[in-house]
């Protein structure tokens, strides 16, 4: 809850002994976390002050909620795609508004040195902005980085005055037979920590925060004799991580002009997915690749009982127990049952 005002002025009183925050190597997001915010989309100039070695007091507390968005950070095999992800640590999804896109992270942990460091091995789902449905259409597309050429998400400890800069390029494959198009996407990073103080936000929480900068910018390109550029996407927003969360407790996003285009923040984190009912969650959602079924599961009591494979005249041709990823060795329209203890749901899904 909110410092009460005695605090409050006890801290203002005595900024310089107060330590500037460090998100540690500890507070890096694990798969089966999700974080709730509330978004504003109506704020204005004044939160966005220059970058500052002085303690900064950013308060949206007048502000209002409008939407909720959802960030989840699944186990791979809970997409779709795990298959052209073998060895990512975890994926997220956006929830609200964007659930077909997964991100796919690799994660590389320097012991000694207390360094831990996050990539994107690749991107899959479908195109949700102007520049990728003029690239792609709105088809399915999985894009894989280059092995040395990934693109830097999270890189920790991050202390004030830490600043990243690196390039990545992905190659855009067609979701159905796994090709390469003729098609890239290359991204330029920016990323730094450039000021620190207290943040409070509309539910009336403050935290110490660290301010960090992201410019991300994204160059997508055709192939026809040469690589032709089809246009640029740049992505800016201020993030403001504190030292006990494991994802940004409040972000400003800036819109094409420059101007503040909305607050997002933290409303609640659970380690445990809690928030999806089975039924909710595996209703909509039967994923198969070419070669396999997957069932998302979120926590590892909710895997399947059983999953069995039917013909469309009802025969069984499979089944297989306790398991959410299944081999499938038929073609043509078959069916799926996913039973648990005390759901059964029935989809059909077209085995090519």
């Amino acid at each position: 809850m909110r410092i009460g005002a005695l605090f409050v002025v006890l801290c203002l009183c005595s900024w310089e002994l107060v330590a500037q925050p460090v998100v540690s190597i500890e507070q890096a997001p694990i798969p089966g976390f999700y974080m709730r915010y509330d978004v504003d989309d109506g704020i204005d100039s004044s939160m966005i002050t220059p970058a500052s070695s002085e303690p900064q007091i950013w308060d949206f507390s007048s502000y209002d909620n409008v939407f909720q968005d959802t960030l989840k950070f699944l186990y791979p095999y809970q997409t779709p795609y795990y298959a052209s992800f073998p060895y990512s640590y975890y994926s997220t999804r956006l929830v609200a508004r964007t659930e077909t896109l997964f991100i796919f992270i690799t994660r590389t942990v320097d012991t000694s040195m207390g360094i831990l460091r996050d990539e994107i091995a690749g991107i899959a789902g479908k195109a949700i902005n102007d520049s990728l449905r003029l690239a792609l259409g709105d088809s399915f597309y999985v894009a894989r980085a280059f092995s040395d050429k990934k693109s830097v998400i999270l890189q920790l400890p991050i202390r004030y005055g830490d600043e990243v800069f690196d390039t990545a390029e992905y190659i855009i494959y067609d979701y159905q037979d796994n090709t390469p198009k003729d098609m890239k996407i290359e991204v330029y990073n920016h990323f730094v920590a450039d000021a620190w103080g207290w943040l409070y936000t509309p539910n009336n929480d403050s935290f110490y925060v660290l301010r960090v900068y992201e410019e991300r910018t994204f160059a997508f390109y055709i192939k026809f004799i040469t690589w032709s550029k089809l246009g640029e996407l740049v992505m800016k927003t201020y993030s403001f991580f504190d030292s006990v969360n494991l994802a940004p407790v409040g972000v400003i996003t800036i819109d094409l002009y420059g101007k503040p285009d909305a607050f997002k923040y933290y409303a609640n984190i659970t380690d445990t997915l809690k928030q999806d009912t089975i039924a909710e969650q595996y209703s909509f959602d039967l994923y198969f690749n070419g070669s396999f079924l997957y069932v998302p599961v979120l926590r590892e009591e909710d895997i399947p009982e059983r999953i069995t494979i039917y013909s469309m005249d009802g025969r069984i041709l499979e089944e297989f127990y306790y398991t959410p990823i299944v081999p499938v060795r038929f073609k043509g329209l078959l069916i799926a049952e996913t039973m648990w203890k005390d759901l059964i749901i029935r989809r059909k899904f077209h085995a090519y």
